[in-house]
């Protein structure tokens, strides 16, 4: 996941839904991009750090940030592919819930936006993220921002926050992870409990 060849953009159509002020279930997904080693054609590039905050809003969306530090090594690159999931199953489930985002927005860390196309196909939407006209090296810091929709599911007891903080898409080995959930004020702190397990 280092240079790129996606073309056509699309941006996702919000979906509100409703959230009951009981969150009893959040389940964060951490999937095996963790334990991958690079292969050898990603040899020189690693993911350095990999922080997600996600904050979930009354209505059922969450607002996703990605803090994504990428370094390429010597070798030159136009940017990053980010393949983001259009839809999971979380731990105990059997069934895949769909997924949607909207307001994307890709900065480096002095909040520059850098050139990005999005693709969907499948299950996923690619995110091509850097200048066609520039190439960079080394260390690089990508923070990547949208809106994500359909994450947030209900039952009669609870709603459950599922999610995949990292994806299975990325080449690279991924030296650091960290996610952080942060829910709505009148949600109670008691009332809630999390899980975060590989699938």
């Amino acid at each position: 996941m280092n240079s790129k060849r996606s073309k056509s953009s699309s941006q996702a159509t919000p979906n509100p839904m409703s959230m009951r002020r009981t969150f009893i279930g959040s389940t964060l997904l951490l999937f095996a991009a963790l334990l991958l080693a690079p292969t050898q054609v990603f040899a020189e590039q690693i993911i350095r750090t990999y922080s997600s905050h996600i904050e979930i809003i009354a209505d059922g969306s969450a607002n996703v940030q990605e803090e994504i530090v990428y370094d390429f090594g010597e070798e030159r690159h136009h940017g990053i592919f980010r393949v983001i999931p259009l839809s999971v199953r979380g731990l105990g489930k059997t069934e895949y819930a769909s997924l949607d985002i909207s307001s994307i927005l890709v900065t480096d860390g002095h909040g520059n936006r850098i050139d990005t196309k999005y693709e969907k196909g499948g299950n996923s939407i690619t995110l091509t993220i850097g200048d066609p006209d520039t190439l960079v090296f080394g260390p690089q810091l990508y923070v990547i921002r949208y809106t994500l929709w359909g994450a947030v599911t209900a039952d009669l007891i609870s709603d459950q926050f599922d999610w995949d903080a990292l994806g299975t898409d990325w080449q690279p080995g991924i030296e650091r992870a960290r996610a952080e959930i942060v829910f709505p004020k009148d949600v109670a702190t008691q009332k809630i409990s999390s899980r975060c397990g590989f699938i």
